[in-house]
């Protein structure tokens, strides 16, 4: 049995397609599938103090409602799929840096046999300025990543 990582961001088309080629490709019936999202705790405003605690707590419980049930929906599709040790990982990054924090858990606690993400193709100045999520993750992290298109 293996542990497969998905690095996905559940509202996107993206990662139902990953999931989708992933699952017919690469994936075995008894692997354990970890779907992992990682969201930004807190932002450049919330620190200034602009904006009251139970504002942010109120907006936090909204995001993770959100993402709970995207994620929701890739679990079902895997399910339909034929897997059934499905599990999801909701990661809290505040510092804005979210590779990071994904990389600290593939190290820490994930025990992942490969990660699996998806890419966003940047080309050019989008990709010299915004920088590759896939780029520095997959030269961070000890496990085998296989990068979807």
């Amino acid at each position: 049995m293996r542990n497969i990582v998905f690095a996905v961001d559940p509202f996107s088309t993206e990662a139902a397609n990953v999931i989708e080629w992933t699952s017919a490709n690469f994936l075995r019936v008894d692997d354990t599938v970890h779907l992992v999202v990682v969201a930004l705790k807190d932002s450049e405003d919330a620190d200034a103090g602009c904006i009251v605690s139970e504002n942010m707590e109120c907006l936090e419980h909204e995001m993770h409602s959100k993402i709970e049930a995207a994620l929701k929906h890739l679990v079902e599709q895997l399910t339909a799929a034929g897997y059934t040790t499905i599990k999801t990982h909701l990661l809290e990054s505040h510092n804005n840096n979210t590779c990071a924090r994904l990389v600290q858990f593939l190290k820490g606690e994930a025990d992942a046999n490969c990660l699996v993400m998806g890419s966003r193709n940047l080309k050019g100045w989008k990709r010299y300025f915004m920088g590759s999520f896939s780029d520095y993750v997959q030269s961070h992290v000890d496990c085998p990543v296989l990068i979807v298109k």
